[in-house]
């Protein structure tokens, strides 16, 4: 059975193009959660002085997600973005 380079040609660009258009939704995606991270981080630096915490300020704001699984640390994370 064989197969027009025509066709060939139409199937490769139809898998480069839905790999690019892919490519371009995983790209999308990471800024989204960088933006998200960095929101979170900015947001809880600016907020600090309304925590219970007195110092560690720049390693629990770029720690933010991981430490979210403590609930002090959420409730603290809740107080600094309130305001």
């Amino acid at each position: 059975m064989a197969t027009h380079p025509r066709s060939i040609a139409r199937i490769l660009s139809s898998r480069i193009i839905c790999s690019s258009i892919e490519a371009q939704e995983m790209n999308l995606l990471l800024l989204v959660a960088l933006v998200g991270y960095a929101y979170g981080a900015w947001k809880f630096w600016k907020g600090f002085r309304r925590t219970n915490f007195s110092e560690g300020k720049l390693y629990l704001s770029l720690l933010w997600p991981v430490l979210l699984i403590s609930k002090s640390y959420r409730q603290n994370f809740t107080k600094a973005l309130k305001g």
